[in-house]
């Protein structure tokens, strides 16, 4: 798709600053967003994977992490940070949607399922790395720009979602399970600028 063609979301000045203020402790460094949630359950990166990215990335390379996210995803929130061995900058539920696109805009690279926020750090400009496992038509979902990238197994058995189905057909949910966090790692170290 063309530069042209890319949505893009304008953050009011005052959404900005106060995103600023969010981030004070991470200035200056590499901050790493990231949004374990999904509106269907099938979509989601196992809390524990992203937990254990988020561990590697502070203890090794000294990024900082941002977690967003809305109250609806206490539960996922609550199993995450059980296996959290680092310092986050924890901005879940705290947010409005535009104070959302704000924290992402000013973060490096966003780390999200396919989700609404995925399409925000597309729409705000920030380098997005989606990860994807049962979706439908990873072309017609994927974040936008030539910066994006999607991290998928494409195994045979994807895409199987659709409106219907909230968890595997097959019970194993290897689509997502089997996407490592040192593959998500590695990606994210490819695109730090």
């Amino acid at each position: 798709m063309e530069n042209s063609a890319i949505p893009r979301l304008k953050v009011p000045k005052d959404a900005e600053e106060k995103s600023a203020g969010y981030l004070s402790a991470a200035r200056g460094k590499v901050k790493i967003c990231i949004h374990i949630g999904a509106g269907v359950p099938i979509k989601k990166w196992p809390a524990e994977h992203f937990a254990e990215l988020t561990n590697l990335i502070v203890k090794k390379y000294g990024y900082f992490v941002v977690l967003i996210g809305g109250k609806s995803e206490e539960r996922e929130i609550g199993e995450y940070l059980k296996h959290i061995k680092v310092s986050i900058i924890n901005l879940v539920g705290k947010l409005s949607v535009i104070e959302t696109a704000a924290v992402i805009k000013k973060c490096n690279i966003l780390v999200s399922n396919d989700s609404g926020p995925m399409h925000i750090g597309s729409a705000v400009g920030t380098r997005v790395i989606a990860l994807y496992g049962p979706s439908t038509g990873v072309i017609r979902t994927q974040p936008v720009g030539k910066n994006n990238k999607v991290l998928t197994l494409k195994l045979p058995c994807s895409p199987c979602i659709d409106a219907a189905k909230v968890t595997c057909p097959l019970g194993t949910h290897f689509c997502l399970r089997g996407l490592k966090p040192r593959t998500v790692l590695d990606e994210i170290r490819t695109a730090v600028p």
